[in-house]
């Protein structure tokens, strides 16, 4: 099987490519990438790409794969410039979605976050929210949406919050409903091939006690 991954240098997505590397279930591996990740693997086929350019990103797309998105921005990096979070993460999911549908993808699977929700007050479940929405619109006929709380893990750049987070919330994870408890990006990851082998038609919301455990396949 042939694999797509979007957001290969982030917390979820970085641990994910090793995972698909590693895994005989996946032929090749296609990573979509603004910068090179100087990894050399059999099975690896990287493609340096502007994402503004449609055209472009669809033309990399291989037909019939399995597509994975694991994009996320932060205010840090975009410099509190909210279009600009917006057109990262909005526009490249979407397209990853509209794309999936036009080369007649398998499966369609992406990060998404606990509380993802159009009406709330809160930019960046907002935003999340959003994205569900618009990628459900385009009526792909196999979708995974994860939706997990606080990322663990080692990440490129410093979050001064996250940090503290990831200091703090494991101590009281127990107490905690599924829902919201701390997960790693390995976990995610792990979930997400998982998940991926499925061929259960629809539109499948994961979130909660089900991040964490395996489902049958």
């Amino acid at each position: 099987m042939k694999a797509t991954l979007i957001g290969a240098s982030g917390l979820i997505g970085s641990e994910l490519l090793q995972q698909l590397l590693n895994d005989p279930f996946f032929t090749e591996v296609h990573i979509l990438v603004r910068k090179p990740l100087n990894i050399n693997h059999k099975k690896l086929h990287e493609q340096i790409i502007n994402f503004r350019d449609y055209a472009a990103y669809s033309a990399l797309v291989p037909e019939h794969s399995i597509i994975f998105s694991c994009i996320g921005t932060t205010q840090k990096k975009v410099q509190g410039d909210m279009q600009a979070y917006r057109k990262i993460d909005f526009d490249i999911t979407v397209h990853a979605a509209k794309i999936a549908k036009q080369k007649h993808a398998t499966h369609f699977l992406f990060v998404s976050a606990v509380g993802a929700n159009p009406k709330s007050n809160n930019f960046y479940l907002q935003l999340k929210g959003e994205i569900e929405i618009a990628v459900e619109q385009v009526q792909l006929p196999r979708v995974s949406v994860l939706r997990p709380s606080l990322l663990l893990g080692k990440r490129h750049e410093t979050r001064i919050a996250e940090q503290l987070g990831q200091w703090i919330m494991p101590i009281f994870s127990w107490i905690l409903p599924y829902r919201y408890r701390p997960i790693s990006g390995i976990q995610v990851a792990q979930k997400m091939v998982e998940l991926s082998k499925s061929t259960a038609l629809g539109w499948h919301i994961i979130e909660g006690k089900s991040l964490f455990t395996s489902s049958h396949v």
